[in-house]
């Protein structure tokens, strides 16, 4: 709900060209500070038990109010789907990196394997020539990746969580003008 009423959310929903245009919003930003008023004039409720947040302006003016909360609902949601954009990008970073330390660990343990293989007596040592590495050198590269790896992906899965989590956001219905009855 802090995300609704932020100020990143406000400024785009004042930046909306029909929203810019309401002489509520003119008065207001010529007169002082126009994220500040909407933010007074909002009102946003999370009933318990529910999933559903409720967001309406309080406005002497009904089609103002109703532009006011379709605006920055619209604003929400779109601020919603880039940070869903973003984690989404992160969380493809880090499996892209979490593929490449399980590809250049694999590698490491074959080489250790060979040098294990080619080894006499089995030893795991080879005299170190250029180019090659010793079996305790590639231990040390082979563990501090699993550490590497472990951690990315821990991030990586935390990540996931939480895009899963903001998937569940969307705009269900816009505010209407209310009609009155004779």
């Amino acid at each position: 709900m802090e995300m609704l009423v932020s100020k990143s959310v406000m400024t785009a929903a004042l930046r909306e060209p029909e929203v810019a245009s309401l002489p509520s919003v003119q008065a207001e930003t010529e007169s002082g500070d126009a994220v500040k008023w909407l933010q007074g004039v909002v009102n946003v409720t999370f009933p318990s038990k529910a999933n559903i947040i409720t967001v309406s302006c309080t406005m002497r003016d009904p089609h103002e109010a109703a532009v006011l909360t379709n605006a920055i609902v619209d604003a929400y949601v779109a601020e919603v789907r880039r940070a869903k954009r973003k984690l989404q990008d992160r969380y493809e970073s880090q499996e892209n990196r979490v593929n490449e330390l399980e590809r250049e660990l694999n590698d490491k343990l074959r080489a250790m394997e060979q040098i294990v293989a080619g080894s006499p007596g089995r030893k795991a040592k080879v005299p170190s020539t250029p180019g090659s590495q010793d079996a305790a050198g590639l231990r040390t590269a082979v563990d501090s990746l699993k550490l590497s790896l472990h951690d990315l992906a821990d991030e990586r899965d935390k990540i996931g969580l939480e895009i899963k989590s903001r998937a569940r956001i969307t705009a269900v219905d816009h505010a209407q003008e209310p009609t009155l009855s004779n």
